[in-house]
């Protein structure tokens, strides 16, 4: 814009910008048009499952086929984006413009499958793209005694989920005192986001390690399903 006009401007930003959504895996087919595939849920129902992209340059088409399903035939309206490759910012700013429109209309719209693409930002309208997620795994090793406590206290980390086994072992205390332990111990593993990781390794700091011969493990891996880790929302405390 500066050296040429405004025009000229534009038009180079756009065809920059459809080059990024190139590198970043959109099929040459799909700039211009949508690939969408139509059900009927229920009797009032219809649920658009969208295909390759969902980006500014295939919005019209898009919408389009949103208003003439939803709003002229009067009904509720699922979108499906898990089987795409890239949903840009635009897009997400738009869907959730169509979902007020569809509000004041009595209709109900639901955007699905963003948890199958990892958000560019922490922006709720941020662009996603298909691709791995990173997040934690924790493993603590533990006396069976302390089995349920740490469970309870894990679940109120925000835990989705956890895998426990029994075990046999000894630590490097029992090695350097040459003594073989009996006791049964319990394994623990759970998957989590960040934030959930960083409040378990403060609860055992603060309540376990001082007291007890605790051993905990915590390794960064990569999850299709980000969403499959995210802590639930307590629908009657949401702030919980």
């Amino acid at each position: 814009m500066l050296f040429t006009d405004l025009l000229i401007g534009v038009a180079a930003g756009i065809v920059l910008k459809m080059i990024i959504h190139v590198a970043n895996g959109v099929p040459l087919g799909s700039l211009f048009k949508p690939y969408l595939e139509v059900q009927e849920v229920s009797a009032d129902t219809s649920l658009i499952l969208a295909h390759q992209s969902a980006v500014f340059s295939n919005w019209i088409p898009f919408r389009r086929q949103i208003e003439d399903v939803g709003l002229v035939q009067r009904r509720n309206l699922i979108i499906d984006l898990s089987g795409t490759q890239l949903v840009d910012h635009s897009v997400m700013e738009k869907l959730d413009e169509m979902k007020r429109d569809f509000e004041q209309e009595g209709l109900m719209f639901e955007v699905r499958g963003l948890d199958a693409l990892q958000p560019f930002a922490d922006n709720p309208h941020a662009a996603r793209k298909r691709g791995l997620a990173t997040v934690r795994r924790i493993t603590v090793m533990a006396n069976q005694s302390l089995r349920y406590w740490l469970l309870d206290e894990f679940v109120k980390c925000g835990i989705t989920g956890y895998t426990v086994t029994s075990c046999t072992g000894a630590g490097r205390r029992n090695l350097e005192n040459n003594v073989i332990s009996k006791d049964e111990h319990v394994r623990i593993e759970v998957i989590v986001t960040a934030s959930v990781c960083d409040e378990i390794l403060e609860f055992l700091r603060r309540d376990i390690l001082a007291e007890h011969h605790v051993t905990e493990c915590v390794e960064t891996i990569d999850v299709v399903r980000v969403g499959h880790f995210t802590p639930f929302v307590d629908v009657e405390n949401p702030e919980h």
